[in-house]
């Protein structure tokens, strides 16, 4: 008589999970595992701590080891789950668009503080997941958004973000190539601000980027051209079309663009030129004003 293999505990499957990224290489191997158990099971990491014993199904095993080896093949934990944390709110990803970082939550603060309780259009260049232009919205009760991006998929996953935390209706999606000189949407909408955290990412310098990174993210989010500064160029043309004088432009930047991405802006009518440091004390983003005159 066949007999029934041995039944997983929770316990268990946390164990085995761990032990199969930790061979892979992954430095959070058990946290990992027990996100991604959890996953599996539908829950939360609470649940699987409350009831180490509870027994899986056998389906439900083969699901989490299963996605145990997309993660040890260094596939990113945040695409496997789909959730990713942003300014305290959790955020859907998929490989349509970049993981948010941490880093970038100081453009939020930067123009949540500039913006405060003003009514007021902000132009969001690129926005990927939506997690920026969200986030704003969540700290600014009077601001709307006209957010663009190239890519159709990672606009459908910025427009579950927007359901997600309520705000779809102060915020409009439309596809947009920036580099289109033909399409003049800026000048003609007129807005009150820009924002962006564009491609800034030299193109021989991707290469070199870690796998779970160069493999996995989309790479028309990290190609900023053979410099890295094609896109702020861009983005300052369009800013001295589309701004009035006093109208703040906020961008992310690589740690190393300070001097050419003020050069460029200088260059396209921009004064009051502030750079802004992250928590690891680097350069990240850049604040600046349209000029008196163009």
């Amino acid at each position: 008589m066949k007999q029934s293999p041995p039944a997983i505990k929770i316990s268990g499957a946390a164990v085995s999970g761990a032990r199969v990224l930790k061979e892979s290489g992954c430095e959070t191997y058990t946290l990992d595992s027990r996100l991604i158990l959890a996953f599996a099971l539908r829950t939360d990491k609470l649940h699987l701590l409350k009831n180490p014993e509870q027994t899986l199904a056998e389906e439900q095993y083969r699901e989490f080891m299963s996605l145990i080896s997309e993660r040890a093949a260094g596939r990113p934990l945040k695409y496997i789950t789909g959730e990713c944390e942003f300014c305290s709110l959790d955020f859907y990803v998929d490989g349509s668009v970049l993981i948010p970082r941490p880093e970038t939550e100081l453009l939020v603060s930067l123009a949540a503080e500039r913006i405060g309780d003003k009514k007021i259009t902000i132009l969001e260049i690129g926005t990927g997941s939506g997690c920026v232009a969200v986030s704003v919205l969540k700290r600014c009760a009077n601001a709307r958004f006209s957010a663009c991006d190239i890519s159709g998929p990672a606009l459908e996953t910025a427009k579950k973000n927007a359901a997600r935390h309520g705000v779809s209706g102060r915020i409009e999606f439309f596809v947009n190539d920036v580099f289109d000189r033909k399409n003049d949407f800026a000048r003609e909408r007129g807005f009150g601000m820009i924002i962006s955290n564009p491609p800034y990412i030299k193109t021989g310098d991707i290469n070199g980027l870690p796998e779970t990174v160069r493999l996995y993210e989309p790479h028309i989010s990290l190609d900023g051209g053979v410099d890295g500064l094609k896109f702020y160029r861009r983005i300052a043309e369009i800013g001295r079309a589309a701004l009035q004088p006093g109208d703040g432009m906020f961008l992310e930047i690589g740690c190393d663009q300070a001097d050419a991405v003020n050069k460029i802006l200088t260059e396209q009518n921009f004064t009051g030129v502030k750079i802004h440091k992250d928590l690891s004390g680097l350069d990240r983003a850049v604040v600046c004003e349209k000029a008196g005159s163009n």
